[in-house]
């Protein structure tokens, strides 16, 4: 009798099992049919200058697609290939919405050169079309104009621009003032660093050579100066003496 009971047991299991896999996949097919998890909307998170719907085009023909079929590693590969993106998150939010969240890359200054371009602080190259006018920075002048120095979305191979950019990033985070201040980094014929100011315009020439420790001292001459128009007040402030600045006023 026990065996028998065993055995009615068994079969009670296993009627269950093929009722709960019926069941299964008559939901999934009925959810399918019904177009219960068909993708309604695609939705971007984050402050971005790059409008919304011109991301949503990196995915390609995705209407009529479901969230059952969509791998959220290959909707961050492909955002990923956009130059503007620095980081991406992709979840899905059933039945129908995907969510993406991401980091726009925050450039620092223009390139001048036709077309115009944009650097981010990791060097990075990226578009300035039709967005140049989203972006109160400094341009960098008379670098090497070879184009093929500035692949887009990738980082620069000019030696310059990355050194430029190196400088450019540390005043910004520790030289504020100084940073908003700046119109134009350009090139001295050898090679120097020269900054033009956007308000009179000032002219600092930082020289080749411990571009920080100059800028430290220029700070420090700053704040002795005490006077609301600061290094305005000179038509140029040469950095190149060692432990000295040497000025020239305006006439």
């Amino acid at each position: 009798m026990k065996k028998i009971n065993r055995i009615i047991a068994k079969l009670a299991i296993a009627a269950g099992f093929i009722g709960f896999a019926g069941l299964t996949w008559a939901s999934i097919s009925w959810s399918n049919h019904s177009g219960l998890f068909r993708i309604e909307q695609i939705q971007i998170n984050g402050k971005t200058v790059i409008d919304k719907e011109d991301y949503i085009q990196v995915l390609g023909d995705w209407e009529g697609l479901t969230t059952r079929e969509v791998r959220p590693s290959d909707i961050r590969l492909a955002f990923e290939s956009h130059p503007f993106v620095e980081a991406v998150r992709v979840s899905k939010q059933y039945p129908g919405t995907i969510r993406i969240d991401l980091v726009e890359r925050n450039p620092i200054a223009f390139i001048n050169m036709k077309p115009l371009l944009l650097v981010d602080r990791f060097g990075i190259i990226l578009p300035a079309k039709g967005i140049a006018d989203q972006y109160d920075i400094p341009y960098f002048s008379k670098f090497n104009p070879d184009k093929e120095l500035y692949p887009s979305g990738r980082e620069t191979r000019s030696q310059k621009v990355r050194e430029a950019v190196g400088i450019i990033s540390k005043i910004r985070q520790e030289y504020a003032s100084l940073y908003d201040n700046i119109s134009e980094v350009t090139l001295s014929g050898n090679d120097e660093y020269i900054f033009i100011l956007s308000e009179r315009p000032t002219r600092i020439i930082l020289g080749k050579n411990d571009p920080w420790k100059k800028l430290q001292i220029l700070q420090e001459f700053e704040a002795a100066l005490d006077q609301p128009q600061g290094i305005n007040l000179f038509k140029q402030i040469d950095l190149r003496h060692q432990k000295q600045i040497v000025t020239r006023a305006w006439s």
